[in-house]
């Protein structure tokens, strides 16, 4: 039987879902990943960065995440996607992130110092 760990990476050798050239006509709205790319591969953060770049301003992230890897994910976002992120600094713009049940976490794309966000277009508390 395989190892879970075996598994990491099946989505990087064969480029299911094409994370690296997902493009559309414009910037996405919503992005769903539950329990897909993001859980398999061996480059999240390149995910992460996928993600962060093909959604609108204001736009939205939700994912799926196996409950005791749902730390390691939340210290990625933070540091390379957070509101003190190089990302931040660069592009004005990090994710903004909340727990909405027990393996699923929303990144909602907020200008830097828009800490309450009460231009957001999405009403929602912490």
């Amino acid at each position: 039987m395989e190892r879970v760990e075996d598994n990491y990476g099946v989505l990087d050798d064969y480029h299911v879902s094409m994370v690296e050239n997902f493009s559309g006509d414009g910037k996405q709205d919503v992005i769903v990943d539950l329990f897909g790319p993001l859980m398999y591969s061996r480059f999240p953060q390149r995910i992460v960065e996928v993600y962060f770049n093909e959604t609108c301003d204001d736009g939205r992230v939700v994912l799926g995440l196996y409950s005791k890897m749902h730390p390691d994910y939340q210290n990625l976002i933070t540091e390379g996607f957070g509101p003190t992120s190089q990302r931040a600094k660069e592009t004005g713009f990090y994710f903004k992130s909340r727990t909405l049940a027990e393996n699923i976490m929303e990144l909602e794309k907020v200008p830097v110092g828009d800490h309450g966000h009460p231009a957001s277009k999405h009403d929602h508390t912490e």
